[in-house]
């Protein structure tokens, strides 16, 4: 699973996810959550400060089964 374009000014593309995406944590360097996005692949950062953030994606492959991937994303 990757996220599109990276680095980024604005808006990001989650591809290869296996499932649904069902939610997308936007997180500081410290762990501090920045933005939410809910039951999208698409989602956008350009109200956030320029920097790196950690994404955890997590995506819905069955009915009950979760799965949750890091990746670091930079903001131009």
């Amino acid at each position: 699973m990757s996220i599109y374009p990276n680095p980024t000014a604005g808006e990001v593309q989650v591809m290869g996810a296996a499932g649904e995406v069902s939610e997308v944590l936007v997180l500081d360097m410290k762990g501090r959550q920045v933005a939410k996005f809910e039951h999208t692949d698409r989602f956008d950062i350009s109200g956030l400060p320029s920097g790196a953030y950690i994404v955890r994606l997590r995506t819905r492959s069955g009915e009950d089964a979760n799965d949750i991937t890091y990746l670091k994303l930079v903001k131009e």
